[in-house]
């Protein structure tokens, strides 16, 4: 499934992600904006929302990535259907992986679906491209840990 999202500055929610399949929700602004996060806890337009876990975000600002609980509220904040779970630009994929085995379960037990996002160090192709295994491994088992994969522009 393919499912193309508008992220939209706060001012044009409305008119910006009125096309849109499904939604793309960043949990830094679910954090600090009151007007974002109202207005996708409040939308009901039938769409599949999805909780981007703001890992681009705080990779470039040098922030560290949100811990579980804090993304499990801000979840609930704005009434994702699922959340991207932790993913670490730059480092090696197996910190990504790890994450996810130790994470998914408490995702899933808080009735939201897992969104893995592949990552690697920059440059490591063969990394990046076990981590991308990995994912498609652990979605097909009989009781999948991961519901959804996407894929970073980074």
């Amino acid at each position: 499934m393919i499912d193309f999202c508008h992220i939209s500055p706060t001012a044009y929610l409305p008119a910006f992600t009125r096309t849109n399949g499904s939604h793309l929700i960043l949990a830094h602004l679910v954090e600090s904006d009151e007007t974002y996060r109202n207005f996708y806890a409040n939308l009901d337009d039938g769409c599949f929302k999805i909780m981007d876990n703001s890992a681009f975000e705080m990779y470039k600002q040098g922030r560290p990535m949100y811990p579980t609980s804090k993304l499990l509220e801000m979840g609930k904040a704005c009434k994702a259907d699922m959340i991207v779970l932790s993913d670490y630009p730059g480092e090696p994929g197996q910190k990504t992986i790890d994450a996810a085995k130790k994470t998914a379960k408490k995702y899933k037990d808080a009735g939201f679906q897992t969104f893995f996002v592949p990552q690697s160090e920059v440059g490591n192709f063969d990394d990046y491209m076990d981590c991308m295994e990995w994912a498609l491994t652990a979605s097909t088992l009989p009781e999948p840990i991961i519901d959804r994969i996407g894929l970073s522009i980074l």
